[in-house]
């Protein structure tokens, strides 16, 4: 059965190489999916190819709003280094909110 997909395309900058961004792919679409809420997947072309290219965008339009939420080097990726980018992007977007269940809300 082919994937359900929403409908649109999210373009993000990151401050990596394409290849680094390729190679650590595993790692950076879990923590922006747990961050959004939603699965996220690299967009394809027709050939099957992985829609990564490089941005070669004004150095000042990227300082513009810029937001520490980057490791100095994503080719050594420890624990600490993951840790420490999940509770930056953890504390910009929020926690959610645990809710206790009513009995009468649970069926099954």
């Amino acid at each position: 059965m082919p994937e359900k997909l929403a409908d649109g395309t999210l373009v993000v900058v990151v401050l990596i190489t394409p290849e680094n961004l390729k190679n650590n792919s595993f790692n950076f679409l879990r923590e922006l999916s747990r961050v959004l809420h939603t699965n996220v997947v690299f967009k394809k072309n027709p050939k099957g190819e992985y829609m990564i290219f490089p941005y070669y965008g004004n150095e000042e339009e990227l300082k513009k709003h810029y937001i520490k939420r980057s490791t100095e080097d994503w080719s050594d990726m420890s624990s600490a280094v993951i840790n420490k980018v999940k509770s930056s992007l953890y504390s910009r977007a929020g926690r959610r909110q645990k809710r206790e269940l009513d009995q009468m809300d649970i069926r099954g």
